[in-house]
């Protein structure tokens, strides 16, 4: 199991586009756009999502600004809370690039993507024994938030990402 940490959103140790290599854009969400990246000293691979506060200084951007900001912060707090569970995309740290003045979230890197981009793939509907195993799973990973008195409050087939092992 990968035990890797990199740093808190807190911390600026050093640059992020120092440390990854981006390679592509991979999905695109309403705070940023995640890439697939590769960790330049192990060569792992990571889901890298990018959210840039660089948006301009006037009061509505700013405002914007700070309402993503918390938002990000309550999502990262949350996501070490359930990181644990081996049915939630692991969560390994943050950094924040004064370079580019963007904030880094480094991800688990799910190379089967999502269960609609799977679903496309095959050019049909799941069967239902595959949505049954799919759920399952998703199910598991809920019940570890539930338990922690958390919701999800956007499941869909697009947030259902899948490991090479499925």
């Amino acid at each position: 199991e990968d035990k890797e940490e990199f740093c808190d959103i807190l911390s600026f140790p050093s640059n992020p586009e120092d440390l990854f290599t981006l390679q592509y854009p991979i999905g695109h969400g309403a705070f940023g756009s995640v890439y697939k990246a590769v960790h330049n000293s192990t060569n792992k691979l990571y889901a890298i999502k990018i959210i840039d506060y660089s948006k301009g200084n006037n009061k509505e951007n700013n405002n914007m600004i700070n309402y993503n900001y918390q938002s990000v912060q309550q999502e990262t707090s949350l996501m070490r809370l359930v990181n644990q569970s081996n049915y939630r995309v692991k969560y390994y740290g943050s950094y924040f690039s004064r370079k580019s003045n963007t904030l880094w979230l480094i991800l688990e890197y799910c190379s089967s993507g999502s269960a609609n981009d799977l679903m496309y793939s095959m050019n049909r509907t799941f069967s239902e024994v595959e949505l049954a195993t799919i759920m399952e799973m998703v199910l598991q990973g809920l019940a570890l938030m539930h338990k922690k008195n958390l919701i999800h409050r956007d499941i869909k087939g697009a947030n259902i990402l899948l490991s090479e092992d499925g």
